[in-house]
């Protein structure tokens, strides 16, 4: 082969994968990692060519050790079973002589240790830590914040980023996505979650922990940004039984339902997600969202009510969906729906 630069082996190895040359593309993929062992793309287009899960979740944790911030990679982890042992991706295991030869994709040093498959140089990458940046605990984080370490896993879990354990805190995969990872006390087991540096400027971590201690820079009804401008034109003109200002008598009947049923409600929080967007209401117990939909005739309201769904589904948040025909049987309805998510009306 003439001589080429990495780009150029790379870009063969991809157009060589896209001819279904899989041969091909793995060796010259091996190729590049050889010369550059933290080449990201390399390991990219590795995962893909790989044929099994154990060999993704290799070439998954190579990529996060190489760029934490990887989106695809973090997303990938998400989707990959739990509780799976990575491995590395299938090479033949050869000898020269009575030498063993590393396995890593590309490298043809010898192994100096009895029983290991890579050479120092690539043992050391293997087992780098995948999220090295992860290090502030709850504590650490509610001390910036001037909150305890309860509140702040609280703020936390009502983000969706943690969820409760028996004794202690579980990661959720938007959490896994936000670069926490989870740990165990090493005497009791019990486990917590450290977090990036990069989580104190999570502008909904910011939103939150600023609603809660009341400190809001502006009224809710100027921040949202929607299409057609639906909070600008509707504003609050009723009041609900629990003193709520809502924009229709429609959202005043679920309010005082809420209110009634003691249900503990906030109504139109912004959801924790970086696209500007608010509910109507939001229950803490279960993280339950609530949409009133009454105007769907609209266009415009049509497709800001896609444009919400669709932000709900992304996340995967747990949503109740409410029209006129529900408004006019709360009594009936609301309690089953409310039953789905865990919670109780008494």
């Amino acid at each position: 082969m003439p001589n080429l630069n990495l780009d150029q082996i790379l870009n063969k190895s991809i157009a060589a994968y896209k001819n279904d040359e899989i041969a091909e593309a793995s060796k010259l993929l091996a190729q590049v990692i050889k010369q550059d062992p933290n080449n990201e793309r390399a390991w990219l287009w590795l995962s893909g060519i790989v044929t099994t899960d154990a060999e993704r979740l290799f070439c998954v944790k190579r990529l996060l050790v190489i760029n934490p911030e990887n989106e695809i990679a973090k997303r990938g982890l998400t989707l990959l079973p739990q509780n799976l042992e990575s491995v590395q991706p299938s090479l033949e295991k050869v000898k020269k002589g009575d030498v063993e030869i590393c396995t890593f994709p590309g490298c043809d040093q010898p192994v100096t240790r009895i029983g290991f498959k890579f050479c120092y140089k690539h043992w050391k990458a293997v087992n780098a830590p995948i999220e090295p940046n992860a290090t502030l605990s709850a504590t650490a984080i509610g001390e910036k914040m001037n909150l305890n370490n309860r509140r702040t896993n609280l703020v936390f879990s009502e983000l969706g980023w943690i969820t409760k354990d028996r004794k202690g805190w579980i990661l959720t995969p938007q959490g896994k996505a936000l670069g926490a990872v989870n740990k165990s006390h090493h005497q009791t087991g019990v486990p917590y979650v450290l977090w990036t540096e990069s989580i104190l400027n999570n502008k909904a971590l910011q939103s939150t922990i600023k609603s809660l201690i009341g400190e809001t820079d502006e009224p809710a009804l100027k921040t949202e940004k929607e299409s057609g401008g639906f909070r600008e034109k509707f504003t609050p003109t009723h009041r609900a039984t629990d003193g709520h200002w809502v924009r229709s008598r429609a959202e005043m009947l679920i309010d005082n339902w809420l209110y009634m049923s003691g249900i503990a409600h906030a109504y139109e929080r912004q959801l924790p997600v970086e696209e500007d967007l608010f509910c109507d209401f939001y229950i803490p117990e279960g993280k339950v969202y609530i949409e009133f939909w009454g105007m769907e005739k609209d266009p415009k309201y049509a497709a800001r009510k896609k444009e919400k769904l669709e932000i709900y589904q992304k996340y995967g948040f747990n949503l109740i969906e409410l029209n006129d025909e529900h408004i006019k049987n709360l009594d009936d309805h609301l309690p089953k729906v409310l039953l789905r998510h865990n919670i109780v009306v008494s």
